[in-house]
């Protein structure tokens, strides 16, 4: 049996949390879904995903705020940023 990918999302957006984990749903990727960074680091500890896919902008603190949090102990882990921000700088 091969061994399944682990996709973790963090969005404040439930919609978008709702699409990827339907997106995933048939795949050979567990997605679990964060609506803040409240609880990542202990998600992260228990979950221990292969992909980090972070919201750039959200309240309290923003996926750039997270991801400096979270390579201070995990080097490993895959982060990528995603934005709804359309502009160039924004970007």
């Amino acid at each position: 049996m091969t061994e399944k990918g682990k996709l973790l999302v963090v969005d404040d957006e439930q919609f978008t949390l709702d699409l990827v984990t339907e997106v995933f749903e048939d795949t050979n990727i567990i997605a679990q879904t964060l609506t803040s960074g409240e609880h990542l680091h202990q998600t992260i500890e228990t979950f221990q995903p292969d992909i980090l896919l972070l919201d750039r902008m959200m309240p309290g603190k923003t996926g750039i705020e997270l991801c400096r949090e979270i390579r201070k102990y995990d080097m490993n882990t895959v982060i990528i940023f995603f934005s709804s921000l359309g502009e160039a700088e924004d970007q």
